[in-house]
Parts: structure tokens; C-alpha cells; sequence
């Protein structure tokens, strides 16, 4: 299923959700970032073999794929999976020794 950043109408008080991690690093689509614990929000309500599916990325680097109209950051191997809001992530320094 396609992702549309269209919202039915305006968002609700507090969206989009400031696209800064939990440090204040800035993100964006593409940014690598940790995800140190995966939310009870987002795994309380799930079946155990899904929960321990996801629990796989928590301490995993991964790029965001995309950032939703509500600021929400979307993650998965090959499309997007699963959204965490940023303040949950922490962006991966840049390694700045290699060559580039």
C-alpha cells in the first residue's frame, strides 16, 4: 500500500512532530539512526511473534525510509515496516575518518 503524506485536514495540536532525535540532532529521510528500545506504544497490543519480529531492530542502526505528515519516522528492511516518533531515535554520529 502506498504512503500519502495528504491528512484528511488540518493536524491535530502538536503535529507534525519536530524532526529532531532525542539529543536534538536534526533527521531526515535517509539519516541512520539507533533505536535504542522499541515503545510500549507501539508493541503492547501486538502478538508475541510480531513483538519479537521488531524487538530484532532495538540497538540496530537503520535509515529512515521516510517521514510521514505527521512526523512520524518510518523504518523497515525494504519498505516501510514500522514508525517510531523521533524523539525515540538517537542519530548515528557520521564517521568522519573514512574517506569521502
Amino acid at each position: 500500500m502506498p504512503f500519502s503524506d495528504r491528512t484528511p485536514g488540518p493536524l491535530p495540536p502538536g503535529y507534525p512532530l519536530a524532526a529532531t532525535d532525542a539529543a536534538g540532532q536534526p533527521i531526515g529521510a535517509g539519516t541512520r539512526v539507533c533505536i535504542p528500545c522499541l515503545p510500549d506504544w507501539l508493541i503492547h497490543d501486538l502478538p508475541e511473534p510480531e513483538v519479537a519480529e521488531l524487538r530484532r531492530f532495538e540497538g540496530q542502526s537503520l535509515p529512515v525510509l521516510r517521514i510521514d505528515a505527521y512526523g512520524y519516522l518510518w523504518f523497515g528492511e525494504n519498505s516501510p515496516r514500522f514508525c517510531l516518533r523521533p524523539a525515540e531515535v538517537l542519530v548515528e554520529p557520521i564517521d568522519s575518518s573514512s574517506p569521502g
